[in-house]
């Protein structure tokens, strides 16, 4: 396989994205004629496109250095065109970004534009888990107790990768994670999904107990990334609650805008079902216009089909709640949030997971190491020591089951 730094520049993050983020938050919060605005949007966009074309040397942090700037068009989009930005403030202080003199107002700009979520901010999107007023001791104490278990998921997880091949084939011998049958599929689905749900919440946390730590920041501006995993009893709520919410601010305004532009009624079903693809679409095209475009041009959009089918999915599942209202089933108990929980992760994602994940494997995301040291692996004595156990578990991990 060709190598993937082939041809390419290594990207240099930090200097970059400082002064792409200066840039858009010159942008987005000063008022600007109509003019000078399109041209800065139009310099700043061409900034972000051009990373794209660009490497850090990894797989993975291409991945999710493309996701990040492709997130980052995104938003400002949003905050340039279709919010009056100059309007955010702080609930701290309540000065409008407006009324703030230029260094601070590009700070201020800097940490609304990175403050995805609007904590603190009177622009906070809706389903955000609560925060806790903690005391300093007792938040980074417990913010470092997730790290380590994070840690541990983040090393399980890619583990697990090391051991079963398919995880090993790239390009043209790659196959698919439904492959090896349909217990095997749900683990290796469960398996991907955990090392993504650990990439994200361990730099979180780690920079949410450094922020407390040394006095930036209170722990009521650290709810924690992800909702409760057991709200995920409908596609709808995995998506709308349990997953982390870093895209709904744009997200939201994007649908609404749509809506506006469309003349739908607010609250109609039409409206709802319009933001809901509007949405998905959003998504679709900053994870793979952005992180697979960053990882390689020839994997830009393969996974386009997973976000479109999601909107699918929720569709049905309201149409079949709908059904059960109207022939007397309507409150919610343990035997209906079970056959919820079966539908969501028995069914619906080792069906569709495959249009998320099977590219990634194509790309070589699944043999790329992300820590230094596998405690697991040294743990269990098979990396190095006894070969024979991990021919044999590998061989298992072949199997169709």
């Amino acid at each position: 396989m060709e190598s993937h730094t082939a041809g390419q520049f290594q990207l240099a993050i930090i200097p970059t994205l400082i002064l792409s983020d200066v840039l858009a938050a010159y942008l987005f919060s000063t008022p600007l004629r109509v003019q000078t605005k399109l041209a800065l949007f139009i310099a700043y966009s061409a900034m972000i496109l051009q990373t794209l074309s660009l490497t850090t040397g990894s797989l993975v942090r291409d991945y999710g250095t493309g996701l990040s700037a492709m997130a980052r068009l995104l938003s400002v989009t949003q905050l340039t065109w279709l919010t009056d930005a100059t309007q955010f403030r702080r609930n701290s202080d309540g000065i409008s970004l407006a009324h703030l003199p230029l260094l601070k107002r590009l700070y201020a700009g800097v940490c609304a534009m990175h403050t995805v979520r609007g904590v603190g901010w009177n622009c906070q999107v809706a389903n955000i888990p609560p925060v806790r007023d903690e005391p300093r001791r007792t938040f980074v104490f417990t913010q470092l107790k997730h790290v380590a278990r994070i840690l541990f998921l983040l090393d399980l997880s890619r583990s697990y990768m090391y051991f079963n091949p398919i995880f090993s084939l790239t390009g043209e011998e790659a196959r698919s994670i439904s492959s090896q049958g349909y217990l095997l599929a749900i683990v290796n689905y469960i398996t991907w999904g955990a090392f993504t749900y650990a990439s994200m919440a361990l730099p979180y946390h780690i920079l949410a107990a450094g922020h407390v730590a040394l006095g930036f920041s209170g722990s009521k501006d650290w709810p924690d990334l992800f909702g409760e995993w057991s709200d995920a009893y409908t596609v709808r709520r995995f998506w709308g609650r349990t997953w982390q919410q870093m895209m709904r601010r744009w997200i939201t305004t994007f649908g609404k805008s749509t809506c506006a532009f469309l003349h739908l009624k607010p609250r109609s079903l039409a409206s709802s079902y319009t933001q809901l693809l509007v949405g998905f679409l959003a998504s679709g095209v900053m994870h793979t216009f952005g992180g697979n475009a960053m990882v390689g041009r020839q994997f830009a959009g393969m996974s386009f089909s997973y976000y479109l089918a999601q909107v699918v999915g929720i569709i049905f599942e309201d149409s079949i709640i709908a059904i059960a209202k109207r022939i007397g089933f309507s409150r919610r108990t343990r035997t209906s949030h079970l056959i919820g929980y079966i539908w969501v992760w028995a069914i619906w994602f080792p069906l569709t997971a495959p249009m998320c994940i099977d590219w990634a494997l194509m790309a070589g995301l699944g043999t790329e190491e992300v820590l230094p040291f596998s405690l697991v692996r040294y743990g269990l004595g098979l990396l190095t020591e006894t070969r024979l156990a991990t021919w044999g578990l590998r061989e298992i991990l072949s199997a169709r089951y």
